[in-house]
Order: C-alpha cells, then structure tokens, then sequence
C-alpha cells in the first residue's frame, strides 16, 4: 500500500455527539493525501461503534483502541509509532477543521522549508455556535512567549518527521502535556516556531471541560512552571501573572468585539 504524505491523529473519548462531525472535518479537506488513525480510549457511550462505521465507508480511516484509558497523550503518542506519513496532524474528537486548513499550512510549511506549524482558530460551543471566530494567534511564538501565553492548539498542528523528532508527549500527569511539548519542540528546534494566523480550525468549548475551569487552568499552568521546569517562585509568580493577564484578554468582551469572525 503507497504510503499517506500525512497522518492524523485522533484520541477519543466518549465522543459520540461530535466525532462524526470531526472526521468528517479531515475527509473534507483539499488536501487528501492522507490517513486518520483514531484510538479509542475505552468509551462507554457508542464512541467505538459510529469509529468503526466511518471507517467501513473509507479506507483512510484505521480504528485503534486502547486496553485501559490512558488519556490523551498516550493516544496520541500511539498513533504517532503506529502512523505512515511524513507529516503528523493532531486533532481533539470534538474539534473540527475548515477545508483547506491541511493545504494551506502544507504550502506554508514546504515555501519556508519550516519543520513544524500551527494556525489560528476559533471557538465554537457544544451546538456548534462559534463563540469567538478568530483568536488572533502570533505568526510566530518561543519559549519565553509560550510561558506566558500558549497560543498554540493542539488541533492546529502540524509536523514533518523528516525535519524534526517525533512529538512524544508526557503521559503523567494528564495536564498540560500540549504545552510541554510545544515548549519540548520549541527548544529542541532553537527558536521560533510559526504558524499560518488564519483562522483554520474551530475549537469546542465544552460546560465543565477543563478548559472553561479557569482555577484549574492556573493550577495546572503552575505546575507547569515548579514542577516540570523547576523555576523558582518568583520566576513562577511572573510567568503565573503574566499567563493570567493574557487569558482574561484575550477573551475578554471589548478583545472578542474586536475579532473578525470566520468568513
């Protein structure tokens, strides 16, 4: 069998309100050079069931499920040994990507001869309603940038292994493991990482995900910062700060006004 040019990975988790649509997203793209690994990880809705009638209907689509939950990493961190393509893709089960998002930032990535790409997005609610149409996301982040701001999704990811290292994402704690390998990449390739800022894939904001809690957000972003890089307090104090300021900012009322919305 020819080898995909790109793989997308996808972990899910009792996701049968949204993953069709997901899927969906990928079969949809101009860019269709590719394969969908999706692992289950042990659903208990129905999850598994509507995976696998996807992928009687395209060949494209492999099903993988794990023995235990293992979280998101984990999953990921599988499709990623188990994928065939030279560039690697993630994307959230509940998450969706506009058409071109896969050609747009394969352009981008073979014009600048970039090893690792990301891309603006939006946000949607759980009926599919956008929240914020365009977050606005930097052409290019760092390190330094990222500690105080992760401006980076995981659904708007993409890499080419013949330039870098696979992503190996921390399988403990189950928190945070997007930005520690953004932060793990960003050092690895010494300097900017860059990204197309057009808005190209929706986020779903979830009542109660971790994501809207926003004292776990900080709780997590500080263990970040003492446990995982080990700075000091005061160093942690700033970066904490700093982190805070951006968030409330970025989706403030005045900020969201002043976004475009997704044409």
């Amino acid at each position: 069998m020819t080898e995909p040019a790109l793989t997308v990975i996808i972990p899910a988790y009792n996701c049968a309100d949204y993953i069709e649509e997901t899927v969906n997203s990928v079969l949809k793209q101009t860019f269709s050079d590719f394969e969908v690994i999706v692992i289950d990880d042990v659903s208990t809705d129905n999850s598994l069931q509507l995976l696998n009638q996807l992928a009687s209907a395209d060949s494209r689509i492999r099903i993988l499920s794990s023995a235990t939950n293992s979280g998101q990493a984990a999953c990921r961190n599988r499709g990623v040994r188990e994928a065939r393509g030279r560039y690697i893709a993630f994307l959230d089960a509940d998450d969706v990507w506009l058409p071109r998002k896969l050609e747009r930032q394969i352009e981008f990535m073979t014009e600048r001869k970039l090893p690792f790409c990301f891309c603006g997005y939006g946000t949607i609610n759980e009926h599919g309603d956008t929240i914020i149409g365009d977050l606005k996301i930097p052409e290019r982040t760092e390190f330094y940038a990222l500690l105080k701001s992760n401006t980076i999704c995981a659904s708007s990811v993409v890499y080419d292994r013949q330039s870098m290292d696979d992503i190996v994402m921390p399988e403990r704690p189950r928190r945070r493991e997007d930005l520690i390998s953004w932060l793990a990449t960003s050092r690895a390739l010494g300097g900017y990482l860059y990204g197309v800022p057009d808005p190209l894939c929706m986020i779903r904001r979830l009542p109660g995900s971790s994501s809207s809690n926003k004292l776990r957000a900080l709780r997590w972003q500080w263990a970040v910062y003492r446990e995982v890089l080990g700075f000091g307090l005061l160093r942690s104090v700033y970066y904490l700060a700093n982190f805070a300021i951006t968030s409330l900012a970025k989706r403030s009322p005045i900020s969201v006004a002043l976004k475009r919305q997704v044409k």
